[in-house]
Formats: C-alpha cells, structure tokens, sequence
C-alpha cells in the first residue's frame, strides 16, 4: 500500500472506487451497501477488511441498527455523517475521516 492520502470526494461511488484502488484491489475488502431512511433515502457504504473483522459484530452493531432506523434526515440537527455515527452505530468507537 502506498502513503500517498486521497482526499474524500463528493462522489460516493468515486470514494469507494479510490478506496480499491488504493487497497490494490484486494479481494478481502468487502464493501457492503445500503440504502437507508424511508422518506428521504441514503446510499451508505461500509468498507471492511474480511479477515481483519468479526461478520457477526459487523451485523449486529452496524448494519441492523442502519436498517431499523429510518427517520434519518440530512437536515437533523450537525453533519449527516456525526449524526449517522454518534446516533445509530452501536459500535465501541466510530472514527470520521476527511481523508484516506
């Protein structure tokens, strides 16, 4: 892996694609999708070395609780993403990054 940081961009699916490409394109990143909020959805993305993780944990304390909770708005209260972090992944510490 090279030093070099990519910047995050506008662009979901450019990020991911950044993503890969710096990780080599290795096939132990799984990147799991999902559509979150009822009214007003969200592409959300969830990035994560497959060996380096527990799937279990990865299920229960990320991806059910984004799948519960529907009434997320962009316009609640701060940034979308501190909000989506602080309020509804029930993990042990999220970190927020502008950069990769």
């Amino acid at each position: 892996m090279n030093n070099v940081h990519a910047d995050i961009t506008n662009s979901f699916h450019k990020n991911i694609e950044i993503i890969k490409e710096q990780l080599h394109h290795t096939a132990e990143l799984i990147v799991r999708t999902i559509r979150i909020g009822e009214t007003e959805s969200f592409d959300v993305a969830l990035l994560y070395l497959d060996d380096l993780v527990n799937a279990d944990v990865i299920r229960d304390f990320i991806i059910t609780p984004l799948f519960l909770f529907q009434n997320i708005k962009k316009n609640d209260s701060g940034p979308f993403i501190d909000n989506l972090a602080s309020r509804h992944i029930r993990a042990s510490s999220v970190e927020i990054v502008s950069y990769f």
